[in-house]
């Protein structure tokens, strides 16, 4: 890109110290990122973990991450810029089949195409919980105002 400024009496902007016109070189990326590959997804007790293969690209700057619910198959952006390799999905309900897409952006903000789908149902949370301490521990005092 060449700039070329006239002031209102015509005059030209300066010429670089060389005696050159002022240039400026842009790069414009239209270029997508790749495809998302291997997209998993697992139903844990009662959240979804997803995860894919974010090789070390240093075009990616995020991911976009898409659910749809088996049911009308209509996805909706879960996150639209989301910066790790994985991602897990809390806001889901047991018994429930979701589908998943992921897709990268890269660093000029293109798009690249949507991973292949995705299927995973919820499966009901039986864990039971683990007690690690209790605290005041057993048989001391506490203040006479204590804060629970």
């Amino acid at each position: 890109m060449k700039f070329e400024v006239f002031d209102t009496s015509g005059n030209k902007n300066a010429l670089l110290s060389s005696g050159e016109d002022v240039v400026v070189e842009y790069i414009i990326d239209r270029t997508s990122p790749a495809k998302v590959e291997k997209v998993k997804a697992l139903g844990n007790g009662g959240y979804i973990e997803l995860s894919w293969n974010s090789e070390a690209t240093r075009d990616i700057k995020a991911y976009k991450i898409y659910r749809a619910n088996a049911e009308n198959g209509v996805f909706t952006e879960l996150q639209s810029a989301w910066n790790y390799g994985n991602y897990y999905d809390t806001n889901v309900e047991k018994g429930i089949t979701y589908i998943y897409k992921v897709a990268a952006i890269d660093l000029a903000g293109n798009v690249g195409e949507s991973s292949d789908v995705c299927y995973v149902t919820v499966v009901e949370d039986r864990e039971l919980p683990v007690i690690t301490g209790i605290s005041p521990a057993d048989g001391m005092s506490v203040g006479a105002n204590p804060t629970i």
